[in-house]
């Protein structure tokens, strides 16, 4: 019965906190390896993807559309390129703790929008009342 009500953002917000999950690992594997000689850090891909393929064929997405991008676009894990500059362990330590704070924060904001959203969702079936 629940499953029924969830609608397709439910859907995609689902889709990016799995994400945000699967980044926070592998960000936390890259600050674990920072000192390690030869280690290359590691970096997600998920949500240019899941954007790029629901602005596929324009117009609005259905919800068939929106089932079948979430079936088929998963996170991926890849490699960061590496730059120009000789490798810094202080500087790719401190850019992976950044990027650990803007994903956690990035987590939480979604967390806190579903609850809210769920907030509006009680107060909607309960006829408004408290």
């Amino acid at each position: 019965m629940i499953e029924q009500l969830a609608s397709a953002t439910t859907d995609i917000v689902r889709a990016v906190l799995d994400n945000a999950l699967v980044r926070h690992k592998v960000i936390a594997n890259n600050i674990a390896n920072n000192q390690v000689e030869g280690y290359t850090p590691l970096a997600v891909k998920f949500e240019e993807m899941l954007r790029s393929e629901l602005q596929t064929g324009g117009g609005a997405a259905t919800r068939d559309k929106i089932d079948s991008v979430l079936r088929d676009v998963q996170p991926q894990i890849v490699e960061v390129a590496e730059s120009a500059q000789p490798y810094d362990q202080s500087s790719q330590l401190d850019a992976q703790m950044s990027e650990m704070a803007k994903n956690t924060l990035k987590y939480e904001s979604l967390i806190r929008a579903t609850n809210q959203y769920a907030a509006i969702t009680k107060l909607a079936i309960g006829g408004g009342n408290r």
